[in-house]
């Protein structure tokens, strides 16, 4: 797990926007989506460049990260965050639980991409480092 190749593959599934077909959750997803949005940013240079080295350069966008551990850790906290609001809302109907499974799953996802990036930052820090 973490090649780039399967990274891309993996990466639009996980990153568009998922489709709800109730009101509720349409309003949930929105309110989520700079958090999605945060995540992608970084994700979408691994996909395009097989990096994202701007992170550990930005200490003012991204104050918590400076190694691939606490990428790990940030794009985590992101995933959990995504997968709570998810959660705030409590389904009425089958649609809405339809609606907040996709917005879960959405979750695992950002969770896995996470994981697959941690590997492809790691290996890229260990080899610049020398190590």
């Amino acid at each position: 797990m973490g090649t780039l190749e399967e990274f891309r593959a993996q990466f639009w599934p996980v990153t568009r926007r998922p489709k709800t077909h109730t009101e509720r959750f349409g309003n949930v997803r929105d309110e989520l989506e700079l958090v999605s949005d945060a995540l992608a940013g970084p994700l979408f240079e691994i996909f395009k460049e097989g990096e994202c080295d701007y992170v550990f350069r930005d200490p003012s966008t991204f104050p918590t990260i400076h190694d691939p551990e606490s990428f790990l850790s940030w794009c985590l906290s992101l995933a959990d965050e995504y997968r709570q609001g998810a959660l705030k809302e409590k389904p009425s109907n089958e649609e809405e639980k339809a609606d907040q499974e996709r917005m879960l799953e959405v979750a695992r996802g950002m969770e896995r991409l996470s994981r697959m990036a941690f590997q492809i930052v790691k290996q890229r820090w260990s080899s610049s480092k020398g190590k």
